[in-house]
């Protein structure tokens, strides 16, 4: 009886979370598709905004790693009917993406934090890495913007997030 007992109480801990684990393949897509909806929903009148889909992957022994590749602004496009592009829409294309920044800036670091719960099955001392590569038209003035934003944190709830720019 007291075994019955036992076994009671602790069942239902067989089927808690085990911190600890690596999250499957299936959770991870679930992460990009998660991540590909905060990037497309940020700037509705640009659509192009995210070029593929993020990709997720699980590193033994450091954590899950994000990446994903972003066109803050789609730019003008050279053709034989607009062979050169002028200045003034380059200004332009300067100005709206820097005015995107900040705010790309904010989601990265948003989707590291909001990492934590798409990952509940690994460590708490386990890395979350969310990182965009910003694409670069050759044309555009890309003078002190970044190339890169990274956002690092771990799963657990309290731990600070650090954002690099390359």
């Amino acid at each position: 009886m007291r075994t019955l007992l036992a076994f009671l109480l602790l069942a239902p801990t067989a089927f808690t979370v085990d911190h600890g684990g690596k999250p499957t393949r299936a959770v991870l897509r679930e992460a990009e598709l998660r991540f590909d909806n905060m990037l497309q929903k940020q700037w509705p009148e640009d659509p192009n905004i995210l070029l593929g889909t993020s990709r997720a992957i699980y590193i033994e022994g450091y954590g899950v790693v994000m990446t994903a590749e972003v066109n803050l602004v789609t730019g003008p496009t050279v053709s034989p009917f607009n062979p050169n592009i002028s200045k003034e829409s380059i200004a332009k294309h300067r100005d709206t993406k820097m005015q995107r920044l900040p705010r790309l800036r904010e989601l990265v670091k948003n989707g590291a934090v909001t990492a934590r719960t798409w990952f509940p099955e690994v460590a708490d001392n386990d890395n979350l890495v969310v990182g965009v590569t910003l694409l670069k038209y050759s044309w555009e003035d890309a003078s002190g913007m970044p190339t890169q934003l990274i956002a690092t944190t771990q799963r657990k709830k309290d731990a600070a997030v650090k954002l690099q720019e390359n």
